[in-house]
């Protein structure tokens, strides 16, 4: 399902008639992720750093996942490999809960 939002002021709105309910949880989650990350401003500043990273040259070999059709063991190799496309998505979705320095 997708849930569409506007910006009224700072406040997320629900403007699809979804219920209630579901704009609750999200609004929930979107400020649970925002108070572990001190801000809302920490991840976009990290997408966008990324984003930029992605435009370099140097970046092309690690902007999409490995595929496995290529490289059958890379999974045995790398434990838990990653890209900067999923790294990007992660973000946009709040899977990652906090940066570590």
């Amino acid at each position: 399902m997708m849930i569409l939002y506007m910006m009224v002021g700072n406040v997320h709105k629900c403007i699809n008639p979804v219920s209630s309910y579901v704009c609750e949880l999200l609004s929930l989650q979107r400020e649970a992720v925002e108070e572990m990350w001190g801000g809302k401003e920490e991840p976009d500043r990290i997408l966008m750093g990324l984003e930029l990273a992605c435009k370099l040259e140097e970046a092309d070999l690690f902007r999409q996942p490995v595929d496995l059709q290529d490289y059958p063991r890379y999974c045995r190799t790398v434990a838990f490999p990653t890209d900067l496309s999923t790294i990007i998505r992660r973000l946009q979705n709040n899977y990652y809960r906090y940066v570590k320095w």
